[in-house]
């Protein structure tokens, strides 16, 4: 069907205000409705645009309500179709069968009410199915440079799954086995991933779970460099033994934000107190509300396509450590040669240029970090003259023997003589946060050093015989 243009329609007005006889006119609009391939009706809208006014007197119960039924009546309808609304974000109720129930309830009289009235009234109050299942408004989130924000989900593959010797075995479309059957489980396969929000850079990897262990392990892998990969994965490490991680995949770094779903996992203490020690701060957004991680989510998708798509046939991973690798190499790639849609370049020239040095937190090593997440916020007595000695349990000098602690002064009155609680993280250290029942807001204490004597140089010990 042709649209009519501007001057179309004011030619067509025109025309059919030069003549007065009925029957012109309609031989008239059967002849624009011939030409431009549309009902009468559309030429009359169409002429009424161009400035047509046929004459006639404009009906006095125009948009009026003609059967006697009141408001509260359709309100009853507008609820019994809005209660079907499921968590899938659907409303399956139709107008039709609503009426159909009411009558049949005696709520309405039996013929009172049509659908399409029932769903114009809906509409003109705001309150149809298209009204509730409107997307509800959203914010541009923003980061202000690399490692500021990183996202991390976790997914099990829709199309493989893990095989009891190892290797990798498809899905098949539509397969289903009951629960409860013997010998129907099949050990999952996770997919891992981590987002850097500023640049786009990622880091995927495959486990058997996303239990607290495994989890610990991704983040080492994500946040440390890659050529630290074998202290984690000796098996996938030997078979990248001929690449230079560090060089071809330069995404690393401890974000200071890592914003995740409500797992189990991440709000375990163990999670929980390597991210205090690390100095992350963890926010979880609020349950099915996929777009808060949109980063992610959307490079799940990516994954599917570009990577997992291709392991057909032959090319089949025979273990998770070659299937790791082969993640490894494809992740090289994608974000090597691949645009990002936001800032135009790839995901790994980005990082490079714009991470700089004071931003660029390096991971310790795999054994220290280790330590991090059994590394507990420390209770320690504040002495009658405001002091108290904190030492962490990674800190450890050169040879192994644990080094010497320090002493922080806390200058809050109120807090002498009372148990606080001593938190660090490894890149603060030897500042240590400070806090106490009812205070909105931890000290940040520094260690006050001492002379070659012992003795605290913050002059606070009184001179025997001057004072």
């Amino acid at each position: 069907m042709a649209k009519f243009q501007i001057e179309d329609e004011s030619k067509l007005a025109r025309e059919l205000a030069s003549v007065t006889s009925p029957a012109e006119r309609s031989r008239i609009v059967a002849r624009a409705a011939l030409l431009y391939n549309c009902s009468t009706q559309a030429v009359y809208n169409a002429a009424s645009r161009g400035g047509f006014t046929s004459g006639r007197t404009t009906r006095s119960d125009i948009g009026r309500r003609r059967k006697a039924v009141p408001d509260s009546h359709l309100a009853v309808l507008a609820g019994m179709i809005h209660n079907t609304h499921t968590e899938k974000n659907r409303i399956p109720l139709a107008a039709d069968t609503a009426i159909f129930l009411a009558e049949t309830q005696g709520i309405i009289p039996a013929g009172s009410v049509t659908p399409a009235y029932l769903n114009r009234w809906m509409r003109e109050r705001a309150i149809s199915k298209t009204d509730a299942l409107r997307t509800a408004p959203s914010v541009n989130m923003r980061s202000l440079h690399p490692n500021h924000l990183h996202q991390f989900d976790s997914s099990v593959c829709a199309q493989w799954y893990l095989h009891s010797d190892g290797s990798l075995h498809h899905q098949r479309r539509g397969f289903e086995v009951y629960k409860n059957k013997a010998g129907s489980s099949r050990p999952k396969l996770l997919r891992h991933l981590l987002v850097d929000h500023h640049t786009g850079a990622f880091f995927l990897w495959y486990a058997h779970s996303e239990a607290t262990p495994d989890l610990l392990n991704f983040f080492y892998l994500a946040w440390a460099r890659k050529s630290q990969i074998a202290d984690v994965s000796p098996g996938t490490a030997a078979l990248l033994n001929n690449v230079d991680l560090d060089a071809q995949f330069p995404f690393r770094g401890v974000p200071q934000i890592l914003l995740t779903d409500k797992g189990s996992s991440l709000e375990s203490d163990l999670t929980g107190r390597m991210l205090d020690s690390l100095g992350v701060r963890h926010i979880t957004h609020v349950p099915g509300n996929p777009r808060a991680k949109g980063s992610v989510e959307g490079m799940m998708y990516k994954v599917e396509c570009y990577f997992e798509s291709r392991l057909q046939g032959t090319n089949r991973a025979t273990s998770l450590d070659q299937l790791n690798a082969w993640a490894l190499d494809a992740s090289i790639q994608y974000q090597t040669a691949r645009a990002h849609t936001r800032h135009k370049l790839p995901r790994f020239d980005a990082w490079n240029a714009w991470i700089t040095p004071d931003v660029l937190r390096e991971m310790p090593s795999w054994d220290l970090y280790r330590e991090l997440a059994v590394v507990a916020p420390a209770t320690r007595r504040v002495r009658s003259d405001g002091t108290l000695s904190y030492r962490p349990d990674f800190r450890t000098a050169s040879d192994g023997t644990p080094t010497t602690p320090e002493t922080y002064r806390v200058t809050n009155p109120n807090l002498i003589g009372g148990e606080v609680t001593v938190r660090c993280n490894f890149y603060e250290y030897p500042l240590v946060r400070v806090s106490a029942p009812g205070m909105e807001e931890a000290l940040l204490l520094a260690p006050v050093p001492r002379d070659a004597a012992g003795f605290l140089k913050d002059n606070s010990a009184a001179v025997v015989g001057e004072e």
